[in-house]
């Protein structure tokens, strides 16, 4: 998709890049657990030891 690609196509990256971007972040916060099988290209993620202490953090922002 990096290159030439319709307007689209970049955004749709965008919003993927801006997704990996806010997993990765949850994932070393703690809220989440991924497990990566890397030969079968799955992730798995579960809820975390902190994911409960960041949602009530997060809805008191709104």
């Amino acid at each position: 998709m990096i290159g030439g690609g319709s307007l689209g196509d970049k955004a749709g990256e965008a919003y993927f890049l801006e997704a990996e971007k806010h997993l990765s972040e949850t994932v070393v916060s703690k809220a989440l657990i991924a497990r990566i099988d890397t030969p079968s290209g799955i992730i798995c993620f579960q809820m975390g030891k902190y994911s409960k202490e960041l949602e009530k953090r997060s809805w008191r922002s709104f």
